[in-house]
């Protein structure tokens, strides 16, 4: 057997991630931000300036909401920061 071929052979069996809800219902503000981002990319594809002007002020909060919620990525010191910096 060839170095190429051996090293396509996987050594462990893979693992899937067990079966979880949609991207929706685990993170809904994750998901308004990639709808508010796609709608931003159509707007400026078509020449839609109005769709640009109102997905492109959405994405920021939404964002910050996403990482606000996600319990794992921010203490509470860095969430209060974060959420004082958007709101003014």
């Amino acid at each position: 057997m060839s170095d190429l071929q051996r090293s396509r052979v996987p050594t462990w069996p893979r693992q899937l991630p067990p079966p979880g809800p949609s991207l929706t219902l685990r993170r809904p503000f994750r998901a308004a931000f990639l709808a508010a981002a796609a709608t931003t990319v159509y707007g400026a594809v078509t020449g839609r300036d109005k769709l640009q002007w109102i997905a492109k002020p959405l994405m920021m909060p939404l964002l910050a909401a996403d990482v606000a919620t996600d319990r794992a990525a921010l203490d509470p010191v860095d969430r209060t920061v974060l959420l004082g910096c958007v709101s003014k």
